[in-house]
């Protein structure tokens, strides 16, 4: 057994499978080269799931996704060189500036935190989420408020609760938007981000979603 790994037996043959005793950061501190050679030693394989600013070296594994094999890796790519640059998918740079402190994955598939002191943006977090390219990260400053509404709301058309026409589920949705309003400093009134997830759930389709949101701002 590898340090912290665990062996299954099964008809005479034993198999090494994934360090479940620390599930959350058996990668963690290591190079990425050094967590390759230890995935293959437990007859594993590791990817790089995203690569995001931090104050370690470049290389260096940040956090890990909570899935069996394959593990994804986040990695460094060394501390944050301008925290006020345009980041994927923005118009224009941040309102407040950015900073990159380390992004930890959840069981839901989300990326937290998504802010810092200040209200400044987190980058790590900015690019998870731009991966799956929300219409919300598109908008500028200058949105106006029912242009948000309508992105917030169109995405959810003929779809179960919870989930977009990307495959995108509600928590993922709110942290978009909660992301969004930091980057912007949109300076509207919205509902707080329990009643955007409810009305999300809770809405048939954009028209209702959109009086939803209309009802709760008066």
């Amino acid at each position: 057994m590898l340090d912290g790994g665990s062996t299954v037996a099964s008809a005479g043959t034993s198999t090494t499978t994934y360090p479940i005793q620390d599930h959350t950061s058996y990668f963690v501190g290591m190079s990425l080269t050094k967590a390759e050679h230890a995935a293959r030693r437990l007859h594993g394989r590791v990817y790089v799931d995203l690569r995001i600013p931090s104050a370690a070296r470049p290389g260096i594994v940040l956090s890990e996704t909570l899935n069996p094999w394959p593990v994804g890796l986040i990695v460094s790519t060394g501390p944050l060189k301008d925290p006020f640059g345009a980041l994927p998918d923005a118009l224009a740079p941040p309102a407040r500036g950015e900073c990159d402190v380390v992004i930890d994955l959840t069981e839901d598939g989300n990326a937290q935190p998504l802010t810092c002191r200040g209200g400044h943006v987190n980058v790590g977090a900015w690019l998870f989420y731009a991966e799956l390219r929300p219409s919300l990260m598109h908008l500028s400053s200058h949105a106006t408020r029912s242009q948000i509404v309508v992105a917030i709301c169109t995405v959810r058309s003929n779809h179960p609760p919870g989930y977009n026409i990307g495959g995108v589920t509600l928590p993922e949705l709110v942290s978009e938007f909660e992301l969004a309003v930091a980057y912007n400093d949109w300076p509207y009134h919205f509902p707080t981000l329990d009643e955007i997830g409810w009305i999300l759930s809770n809405s048939s389709g954009p028209a209702e979603c959109m009086r939803n949101f209309s009802k709760s701002s008066r």
